[in-house]
């Protein structure tokens, strides 16, 4: 014990500076862990908000493309699609294709939110995988079906034409399935990320 106590006296300085330093260290080592957790949060909520907007954006995309209204222009356009293609026009079946061809026209937005697949996996594990797998099948039924009605040449039974009347155009009704389908995986999307990035204390102020 006396040993030590005069060790300590003849080597106090270099102890200080050894202790200064490894508390310096342990400080450096802590402010990069919180550092990085800040970073790691920070991109974290700003991926879920963007995630939230591109799942929107799909939805509306989904709504539009089911529209039963059609311009001439966009017709034409699907006849000149044809045409180069050398597939048959079939005139009055023209309209069926609407649908298949405003998908295809934003498939760089669907790529870009299917893009994001990756990512989702990254920070909320494989859940958010839901919205993707009911986006996948419901545009590809449309496209499919959109198909099968183009090309009807009076074979299909009037059930069948009407089921698949019903997956390609949207309606206002509480039945529309491929809405109710869409709907709830971004509302699920919705419930788990706005927490994120939302802030509960903020109010709307309306003037009276």
């Amino acid at each position: 014990m006396i040993h030590s106590w005069y060790w300590f006296q003849e080597n106090w300085k270099d102890f200080f500076e050894v202790l200064s330093a490894l508390i310096v260290a342990g400080c450096a080592v802590s402010a990069l862990h919180t550092w990085r957790k800040e970073f790691v949060g920070k991109k974290k909520i700003e991926f879920a908000a963007e995630f939230v907007e591109k799942a929107i954006d799909m939805k509306e995309l989904i709504a539009y493309a089911r529209c039963s209204s059609s311009s001439s222009s966009e017709e034409n356009e699907i006849k000149g699609r044809l045409e180069k293609e050398n597939v048959k026009i079939i005139e009055k079946n023209l309209h069926y294709l609407v649908p298949k061809y405003r998908i295809l026209i934003n498939d760089d937005r669907i790529k870009g939110f299917f893009s994001l697949r990756v990512k989702a996996i990254m920070y909320f594990g494989e859940e958010p995988l839901k919205i993707y797998e009911t986006l996948s099948l419901v545009l590809a039924k449309i496209k499919n079906r959109s198909e099968m009605l183009y090309n009807d040449h009076g074979f299909l039974s009037e059930e069948k034409r009407q089921e698949n009347e019903n997956i390609i155009w949207g309606t206002f009704d509480s039945d529309d399935k491929i809405a109710q389908e869409i709907e709830k995986a971004v509302e699920e999307l919705k419930l788990n990320l706005e927490p994120l990035y939302q802030d509960k204390t903020f109010k709307w102020k309306t003037l009276k």
